[in-house]
């Protein structure tokens, strides 16, 4: 299940607390393909942050949609026991709502509806995510004069290492251009005494072999 975080919420934590409404709502083969996009909540009433962004295509393992939206509010001190339990009816209507559920088959407290149970809205899901925190995440430290002073010192340093660095490989480049040019030349005055001797060896083979003619002519000359 992967988990993109547009708030300021710790994701591990995010993930943990959707992960628990996932074990009882999908099944392991189905947790794979989901996608949950959690934003803050709108403070102008406004419903677009709530609505399920599902994507329907063909993904497979008995999946409608996978892809939903979720929203949380801004202030963590905000978020009660009631904020919890709609975190789970929102988790838990949407990932129904994958599987290819109707509202009409939702007719729970779990999924957001009351109807004559009279049972608490979004129950159970207040108790069970009452343990997992949701906390923001931490702030980065403003680094001091002196300690960007010291990184700057370190810096300096790593950026002079790697301009020596640069030079000896520049000096290295042009030693090998060298060594290149060099046994390159080698290699062609080699090839070209190789080629001499190939030469004289072919003409000494001819040489003896026109030698051999001759004395098998005079030869059957004399026989005549």
């Amino acid at each position: 299940m992967r988990v993109v975080n547009h708030t300021m919420y710790q994701t591990k934590q995010l993930r943990a607390l959707a992960m628990h409404v996932a074990e009882q709502e999908l099944d392991p083969a189905q947790r794979k393909f989901i996608t949950i996009h959690f934003h803050y909540r709108s403070q102008k009433g406004n419903r677009k942050d709530r609505q399920g962004r599902r994507i329907e295509r063909k993904i497979g393992a008995g999946l409608r949609y996978n892809s939903f939206c979720v929203s949380i509010k801004k202030d963590p001190r905000t978020i009660t026991k009631i904020h919890r339990a709609w975190l789970g009816v929102q988790l838990a209507h949407e990932m129904a709502e994958c599987r290819g559920r109707r509202h009409k088959e939702m007719r729970h407290p779990r999924y957001g509806y009351r109807g004559r149970t009279g049972l608490p809205y979004g129950h159970p899901w207040g108790d069970q995510l009452e343990k997992y925190p949701l906390e923001l995440r931490p702030k980065k430290e403003v680094a001091t004069v002196d300690q960007m002073r010291a990184k700057q010192k370190v810096l300096a340093k790593k950026l002079l290492q790697a301009q020596q660095r640069i030079m000896d490989w520049e000096r290295k480049a042009r030693l090998a251009q060298t060594k290149v040019r060099t046994w390159r030349a080698t290699a062609l005055r080699v090839g070209r005494r190789l080629d001499a001797v190939k030469e004289t060896a072919v003409a000494e083979v001819a040489t003896r072999r026109n030698a051999l003619v001759e004395v098998s002519r005079r030869q059957i000359e004399l026989d005549d």
